[in-house]
């Protein structure tokens, strides 16, 4: 990615975090981004999102329709990179604070690549760091298979044994 297109990125990262907070405060708790845009930002790549939000709606379909109006606040940024051949799509989750509190494995790749966009109350930071805490005491780790990778979760796991993934809520 060059230069002008990184700008027009981050510049949009900022404006996302502002049109969120317009949107949604004094609701919005916290927004992280995460996966492989967070290192380098592909000419076709999805844009991950984690939306901690107060008062979302049971379903996922229904949290996902509230995100369409921030992604139609964003949509001259993603025109700007579109025309400099990026071709992005939001992939946004949307939790309350309740959800977010828990353990999910997704927070296992999040403590390798994230970045904290907004944390109202130090949530998302806990729960990584918690997480974080979580693979050093468990001896989990990520191995590498080229482009991709994969969770050992409980080194010398025997066929049958059972164990619990996460800390306790």
């Amino acid at each position: 990615m060059t230069q002008p297109e990184r700008a027009v990125f981050d510049d949009m990262l900022q404006d996302l975090v502002r049109e969120s907070r317009r949107l949604w405060d004094p609701h919005l708790r916290g927004i992280a981004l995460f996966g492989s845009t967070v290192r380098q930002l592909k000419r076709e790549t999805d844009v991950d999102l984690l939306l901690v939000m107060e008062g979302l709606p049971p379903r996922r379909r229904a949290r996902l329709e509230i995100f369409d109006a921030l992604e139609e606040r964003l949509a001259s940024h993603l025109s700007r990179l579109r025309a400099s051949g990026y071709h992005l799509e939001f992939s946004p989750i949307l939790r309350t604070p309740q959800e977010a509190a828990r353990f999910s494995p997704l927070y296992l790749d999040m403590t390798h690549c994230s970045r904290i966009l907004l944390d109202q109350d130090g949530l998302l930071a806990r729960v990584l760091e918690r997480t974080a805490h979580y693979i050093e005491e468990s001896g989990a780790h990520r191995v590498a298979r080229g482009l991709y990778w994969y969770w050992v979760l409980k080194p010398g796991l025997k066929s049958g044994e059972e164990f619990e993934l996460g800390w306790a809520s």
